[in-house]
């Protein structure tokens, strides 16, 4: 389901058969014309079996609104489908969210007038629809918005009703505590890259800053991020030691490889990234080994009749249970250029979230010889050593042993350990298609929000 946009910018054009969204009736105020049955408000939308109960966590979170909410659903009625149920699902959420929120949470009244351009700040846009064998395009509103006395949150298309809960709950989260500040840490190989790595727009509720470890970590940072970090020494584990010890929260993505881009094409070589003396006393280390997985990704190939789409080994496709944390980003997550994480033994203070397949296998790569990542026939691939499922992302969570006799973490302290940071790269990440929920934004925003709290203990599961 992932779109890898950016593959396609890297090794050629491919049609990837991606779905357009529309919808159904709707909300809001507006000018003149019948106000539909919806309009009658929550009550007039119970929740339907097949909304799960929410989450503790989400319930206390609702529970202690004490501001207005308004949602206001922008939909275009009489949508074929499955466009026509995407409007009553999300008013099923908001009904739902409704009965936990104390009055404070409500559905907004929208009446579509279809001859405006524009209905509070939601545009009107190009619908391609299939009606049986007849293609044709219409024009609709497919949005939604979300007010308070703070503020409001335009969402101008939705395609998906998962990423549309989210951004209700993250809107929400925002009223209980000023946008958090955090910091990134980047390895650039390019000239002139922006330190941030563009994440404040990935990241549009975190106030995201440049950081260092050449000096201490400022303890106004909810959380740091290092992205493929290389060449670390003592003087930056001691300042990132310390600030974990002032209770800070870390997140290493990836570093055991290092992934660079030469005329259009991705390389990969052994990284050197200086973490051992952090990482090896909490049981995980960065591997320095390429993960190649037959459960991948499907990348287009150049060959003698165009384009073609062909499995890509170093994006391994990770399949998410029901009630996994990252499940609202899909049925799976796609990871491109990772390492295997190596465990000295079971985890005691956290847990795998993300795993290869049996059938994967790590690579070796020659720190002097680069190894080329261009897309090839599946048989080209080498096959690496023993087949069996290697860990990609680890959660650990509670009281962390620090290096330089600094004793431990405080408890709670919350830490992510990935085999790559590519989602977070530019150069990488996947453009966000607009409402998709199934995109790298959305995996970002999922890992940061459990990193500075915003998602529920490992105790308490997804």
């Amino acid at each position: 389901m992932q779109r890898i946009l950016c593959l396609i910018a890297l090794f050629g054009p491919l049609a990837c058969g991606s779905d357009p969204a529309p919808p159904e009736p709707v909300e809001a105020n507006a000018s003149g014309g019948e106000v539909p049955p919806h309009a009658a408000g929550d009550a007039a939308f119970p929740v339907g079996p097949t909304r799960p109960p929410l989450a503790p966590g989400v319930i206390a979170r609702l529970e202690a609104l004490d501001t207005d909410v308004e949602v206001r659903v922008v939909f275009s009625p009489e949508m074929p489908p499955p466009w026509s149920t995407l409007a009553e699902e999300l008013r099923a959420i908001i009904a739902q969210y409704a009965r936990h929120a104390n009055g404070h949470l409500r559905h907004g009244d929208v009446v579509i007038d279809p001859s405006r351009t524009e209905i509070d700040g939601v545009p009107r846009v190009q619908q391609p629809v299939m009606e049986g064998t007849v293609y044709r395009t219409v024009e609709l509103f497919r949005g939604a918005v979300i007010r308070s006395a703070h503020g409001e949150h335009v969402l101008p298309y939705i395609d998906d009703a998962a990423e549309f809960e989210r951004t209700l709950l993250r809107y929400i989260q925002l009223l209980s505590h000023p946008p958090h500040a955090i910091g990134v840490v980047a390895s650039l190989y390019r000239e002139g890259d922006d330190p941030t790595l563009g994440l404040g727009e990935v990241l549009g509720h975190y106030r995201v800053h440049p950081a260092t470890l050449a000096e201490p970590v400022s303890t106004e940072l909810r959380a740091l991020l290092l992205v493929e970090p290389q060449g670390l020494d003592e003087v930056a584990l001691r300042h990132l030691a310390r600030y974990l010890k002032q209770g800070g929260c870390v997140a290493v993505l990836g570093g055991g490889l290092a992934v660079t881009v030469g005329s259009g094409t991705p390389y990969a070589s052994p990284g050197t990234p200086g973490l051992l003396p952090l990482l090896e006393p909490w049981g995980v280390t960065l591997g320095d080994r390429l993960v190649l997985d037959p459960r991948s990704v499907r990348v287009p190939m150049r060959s003698a009749v165009g384009f073609v789409p062909v499995p890509y080994p170093p994006g391994p496709s990770v399949p998410l249970a029901e009630d996994h944390p990252l499940r609202s980003v899909g049925e799976s997550v796609n990871l491109l250029f990772t390492g295997a994480l190596t465990l000295s033994g079971p985890l005691a203070n956290g847990e795998v979230w993300l795993r290869s397949s049996e059938e994967s296998t790590s690579l070796a790569l020659d720190p002097d010889q680069p190894f080329l990542l261009a897309p090839r026939e599946p048989s080209a691939w080498p096959t690496g050593g023993e087949p069996g499922a290697q860990p990609l992302l680890v959660a650990l969570e509670g009281t962390l042993p620090l290096p330089f006799g600094m004793g431990d973490t405080p408890a709670g302290t919350r830490v992510l350990v990935a085999g790559t940071g590519s989602f977070l790269r530019p150069d990488f990440r996947a453009p966000a298609a607009l409402g998709d929920a199934q995109t790298d934004y959305t995996i970002a925003h999922l890992l940061i929000d459990w990193l500075v709290g915003d998602g529920p203990s490992i105790d308490d599961g997804a």
